[in-house]
Formats: structure tokens, C-alpha cells, sequence
């Protein structure tokens, strides 16, 4: 181990002073230099400066946020029987003149910070729709839940990624069979994941634009239809005895087209108290004959709108038990993830 030499105090040079200055910023704003659109070097200059702790209160209020949105103007509070100013707020007297706001963006590429946020909050919602808490009864574990996946029909044949964690060819051909406009309906190419043609179709004139653009543009619709059609078919409506409730995300596949995860529960109805979260009073196979049975939606004579199927043949809850009480039917066990009713939302 290496001392200093008595007397004498030892030297930091600029390289390790700077190392450190970098790692007290990400230590106090909790965002990593590296995502930050700014200058560092502008940081550690702040640093450096006096009255560097209320300006460091002040921007925590962006929690990190790369583009935070800056608000300028005055607050005041007035006594609303004699007029009188009780609280005056400007940002004139804040250290940046601007009041920093996160801009709440969804996209992790814009804003890494707002987009994880956002990501958290909806995983704690979903948590308490499924196991209860923040206000929901603890005894939504029981009742029956639906994970669907809602993915559009074929526009055309695209590059792809066959299989998961397996480096195979795209679309491998024996016959090596060819398009009416010529072009090769085969690929031996293995394509990695930064690889730009993956989603990019085999023949740009064979493929359906046209559907790709109204399917993108319609989704919404076809979900909120979808759910009208279900509500109907298992009695969910005003005067029934069920009540549908869910969570939706949609997300573009690498082809860019948009598809759908949601997470459907079904609860009971009181008339005597609608709000309430009342656990279900059907069956499991009685949910599953009516969801099988709604059917397929046409928005239009000439764009149909159609989803592919999903399938599942296993119940499952969060606790093993039905919502009346006793044991699943049709021998499934316990497990720790939803269940699945065959066919439900996805058509059948």
C-alpha cells in the first residue's frame, strides 16, 4: 500500500477530479451521464459553483428527464373574502428562471427516465388489477383473467427472424419459388437483430399496403367492436350479471404493423353497488362456450378486418382456486400466471 510522504498532501489531477465530479452527478440526479443530452462538462462547472444544492432541488423536480419542459409565468394565492395576497409564486426567483417538468413521453428513445417511469406505473397497475392492492380487493386473484394477443393477418411476405434465440435462415426454399413480378420468395439469409431488411417485404409490388395502412389506422375500433361483441355474448352489459375490465397495449411489429396485448378480468355485478369489484358468478366452462361464441367482426364489404387465432386449452388463476370457491375445473393446477380462456377476443 502506497502513502503519502509526511507533510505533504496528495495530489488529485484533473483526470481522477473529473471521475469524481462524474460520479457524484449521476449519484445525486439518479440519471447515468451517458444518457443526458448536454454538455457533462457544463454539469461539473455547475457543480462547481455556489448555491449548486438549490439549483440540484430544483432540477430534481425533471427526475431525470432529457427534454423536461420549462414553465415560465406567476402563481398567486388570493384570500377570497378580503382580497388578499397570501402566497405569491414566480419562476423569476427559481435558479434557472423555468420550472422543470418531466415531458412524460412513453418512448425510451426520446427519454429514457420518463419512459421507465411510465413503465413502472403501468406494471404497478396491472400488479393491483390481478393481486389486489393500491385500493383493489385482494380477492381479484380469484377471478378470471384473459391475456390475449391480437396480431393482424398477412399484407405480404416480409423478412424474418424464424424461432427464437436460434440462428436459422429467413425463409428458406427448396424450390426457390419466384413472384409474378420476378422477384425470389426465398431468403437463406440469417438475419441478426440490428439487420435493417428484417420486416422489409421479399417484393414490395406483391405486397398489400393498402390493408397494412387501414388496419394500422382501424385498430382502435376493431378492439373497441371486439369487446361491444363480447359484452353482448356473456351478458356484460348494463343489466347483466358480469363486468369486463382490462388493460390494453399496442405495439408495432418489426413489419410495422400494430398488434395488441391485453389483460381481461371478469368481475361480478351488484346492482346495489356497480363500483364494486364483486368476484364472478360463472363458471369457468360457461366463460368459455361464450367467448368462443362471439363472433368475427366486418367493419366493411370491402375492408375486412380479421385477427388471428389464439389458442389455449388451460385455465389458470393466481391461486388455484375458482372464484366460487373450490378447485378449477377440468383438473388444471396452480400456477403463478393467468389463464387463458381458448379462442376469447382472438376469434375462433
Amino acid at each position: 500500500m502506497t502513502t503519502a510522504p509526511k507533510n505533504q498532501n496528495p495530489t488529485i489531477d484533473n483526470h481522477d477530479r473529473d471521475a469524481t465530479t462524474r460520479l457524484l452527478l449521476e449519484q445525486l440526479s439518479g440519471l447515468p451521464l451517458t444518457q443526458m443530452q448536454g454538455d457533462p462538462d457544463g454539469l461539473m462547472e455547475r457543480a462547481s459553483k455556489p448555491g449548486f444544492g438549490n439549483w440540484l432541488h430544483h432540477a430534481a423536480k425533471a427526475r431525470g428527464c432529457t427534454s423536461p419542459i420549462r414553465l415560465r409565468g406567476e402563481v398567486l394565492t388570493v384570500h377570497a373574502s378580503t382580497g388578499r395576497v397570501v402566497e405569491r409564486f414566480n419562476t423569476d426567483d427559481l435558479p434557472d428562471r423555468v420550472l422543470y417538468k418531466p415531458c412524460g413521453t412513453r418512448l425510451a428513445s426520446r427519454c429514457p427516465s420518463c419512459a421507465e417511469t411510465y413503465r413502472w406505473d403501468t406494471y404497478q397497475l396491472i400488479k393491483a388489477g390481478l393481486a389486489g392492492g393500491k385500493g383493489v380487493p385482494e380477492t381479484v386473484a380469484t377471478h378470471p383473467a384473459v391475456f390475449v394477443t391480437l396480431t393482424a393477418p398477412s399484407f405480404g411476405v416480409v423478412h424474418t427472424q424464424p424461432g427464437k434465440g436460434a440462428s436459422k435462415p429467413c425463409r428458406p426454399r427448396r424450390e426457390r419459388p419466384t413472384c409474378g413480378h420476378g422477384k425470389p420468395m426465398w431468403c437463406n439469409s440469417i438475419h441478426a437483430d440490428g439487420d435493417g431488411r428484417l420486416g422489409q417485404p421479399l417484393c414490395m409490388d406483391c405486397y398489400d399496403y393498402e390493408h397494412h395502412a387501414v388496419w394500422n389506422h382501424l385498430v382502435g375500433k376493431l378492439w373497441s367492436r371486439t369487446m361491444l361483441r363480447v359484452r353482448r355474448t356473456m351478458g356484460a352489459t348494463s343489466k347483466g350479471v358480469l363486468r369486463i375490465r382490462y388493460a390494453k397495449v399496442a405495439e408495432y411489429q418489426r413489419r410495422g404493423v400494430v398488434h395488441l396485448h391485453a389483460l381481461v378480468r371478469l368481475d361480478g355485478f351488484h346492482p346495489d353497488n356497480p363500483d364494486a369489484i364483486e368476484p364472478p358468478r360463472l363458471l369457468s366452462p360457461l366463460v368459455v362456450r361464450r367467448c368462443r361464441s362471439a363472433p368475427l367482426l366486418t367493419l366493411s364489404r370491402r375492408w375486412r378486418m380479421r385477427r388471428r387465432q389464439q389458442r389455449s386449452r388451460r385455465t389458470r388463476t393466481l391461486t388455484g382456486q375458482s372464484a366460487m370457491g373450490g378447485p378449477l375445473p377440468g383438473g388444471t393446477r396452480a400456477s403463478r400466471s393467468m389463464w387463458c380462456v381458448p379462442g376469447c377476443l382472438a376469434g375462433s
